[in-house]
């Protein structure tokens, strides 16, 4: 069922572009002076010319052409209204035309950030493949894992990992992670496999160097009330990439999110 809104708005569209038409017909008619010309151009007939001026005429309440049986002139008010008649048409092939461009392919720059270790193991290969189908896309990506200033920095898109802090921003969640703790076979092999969280005290786990520790960090359901373990190793650092790399060569256990260590597994 149609609401009588939708009704309301469609016999205005209907009569703005019946205006617009009528108002692209009189400029036409102004131009060359005969409807004949302007019926023969547009392949109608005069009748139908002589009513749309008619019409407009009528709707303006006002004369716009002196009329006689060689050609028509314009009144004064036929000539005041063809100013404004140019302007409004105008601007309404302007606006046709930004509209048209925006169902093209994408264009313009795009400026993105996203964490240093993410974006270069998943926003980079996304990135090329969307320059791959967009090229008339410039995309600017800021790779760095401080919180920048999104205004300031005229930034387009943001990805964060984690909670985010009370924003009026709009945030679309993309996907759940997780914390995995991980060891080499290698590691394995010689230290054992703790059974529990509480085994990992016994092992040398490889963690931030600069506290505090990030949410989630050494943090198990159901031990010390979720609270992160006591957990002490030989290597620390405050980049994620060379705790990964340590793990991998046999040096200890990491706590790493699943985005980050995900890959090792498949």
């Amino acid at each position: 069922m149609t609401s009588m809104t939708s009704m309301t708005s469609m016999t205005s569209m209907t009569s703005m572009t019946s205006m617009l038409d009528a108002m692209k017909m009189f400029l036409a008619v102004a131009e060359s002076g005969t409807l004949s010309k302007v019926a023969w151009e547009r392949t109608m007939a005069v009748s139908s010319v002589t009513r749309r001026i008619d019409g407009l005429e009528a709707e303006l309440g006002v004369r716009l052409f002196h009329r006689s049986s060689r050609q028509l002139l314009l009144t004064d008010a036929g000539e005041k209204f063809r100013v404004s008649a140019l302007q409004m048409v105008s601007d309404l092939e302007g606006v046709k035309a930004e509209l048209s461009a925006l169902q093209t392919d994408p264009h313009g720059l795009l400026t993105v950030t996203a964490p240093s270790g993410f974006g270069r193991r998943h926003v980079v290969p996304a990135a090329m493949r969307f320059l791959q189908l967009y090229p008339q896309i410039q995309l600017n990506l800021h790779l760095s894992d401080d919180l920048v200033d999104l205004a300031e920095r005229r930034i387009d898109v943001a990805i964060r990992i984690g909670k985010l802090p009370d924003s009026d921003l709009v945030a679309t969640k993309l996907a759940q992670y997780s914390r995995l703790a991980c060891a080499s076979p290698d590691y394995l092999a010689r230290a054992g496999w703790p059974a529990t969280p509480e085994n990992l005290l016994k092992h040398n786990c490889l963690t931030i160097a600069t506290p505090p520790l990030p949410a989630g960090w050494w943090s198990f359901a159901g031990t010390l009330g979720g609270s992160p373990l006591p957990v002490r190793g030989s290597f620390q650092s405050d980049d994620t990439e060379s705790l990964l790399q340590a793990a991998l060569h046999g040096i200890g256990i990491v706590h790493l999110a699943s985005w980050l260590v995900g890959w090792l597994a498949s």
